[in-house]
C-alpha cells in the first residue's frame, strides 16, 4: 500500500507526470501515424482469452481443499452454477476471438447456425473437460486427508 496517497491526487506532481507521458506517448504515435487497428484487434483477441482464463482458475481455485480448506469449498449447486458462467465465457471468449482473426483478415464472422453450433460444441467439450479435472482432483484431494 501506498504511505503517501497525497502524491497521486490529481494536483501532485506524479499525477501530471503521468498524464503528460500519456498525452506525449498520444502525439509520437500520432505523429508516426501508427494506425490504432492492428493494437485495438490484438487487445479484442487478448481479452478474449483473458476472460475464459480467470473463469477456469477461479472455478479451479475454489474447489481446491488444500487453499480453502476441506469444509469451504464449493457446494455442488455452486459449481453447478460457475460451469454455466465458465461455459458463457468460453463461448464469449471464443466468439472474440473468432471476431479478431476475421477482422484482421478483413472479412465478417459468419453469424449463421454453423459458427454458432461449432463455437458451442466446442466450448462445451472444454468445459467437460475442466470439470472433469475439477472433479478428480477435489475427490482425489478429499480422499488423501
Amino acid at each position: 500500500a501506498d504511505k503517501n496517497p497525497e502524491k497521486w491526487k490529481t494536483q501532485s506532481l506524479y499525477f501530471k507526470l503521468v498524464t503528460a507521458g500519456v498525452l506525449f506517448t498520444g502525439f509520437i504515435f500520432g505523429m508516426m501515424e501508427v494506425k490504432p487497428i492492428p493494437a485495438i484487434i490484438l487487445a479484442q483477441a487478448l481479452n478474449g482469452l483473458i476472460l475464459p482464463f480467470i473463469s477456469v482458475f477461479l472455478i479451479y481455485v475454489i474447489n481446491d481443499p488444500s487453499l480453502m480448506g476441506k469444509d469451504d469449498i464449493n457446494s455442488w449447486f455452486s459449481n453447478s452454477l460457475m460451469a454455466i458462467v465458465m461455459w458463457i465465457t468460453m463461448m464469449i471468449g471464443f466468439i472474440n476471438i473468432l471476431r479478431a482473426v476475421y477482422s484482421s483478415l478483413n472479412m465478417q464472422l459468419p453469424d449463421d447456425i454453423i459458427t454458432i453450433g461449432a463455437t458451442a460444441l466446442i466450448t462445451t467439450v472444454l468445459s467437460f473437460i475442466v470439470l472433469y479435472k475439477v472433479y478428480k482432483m477435489r475427490v482425489f484431494k478429499e480422499q488423501s486427508k
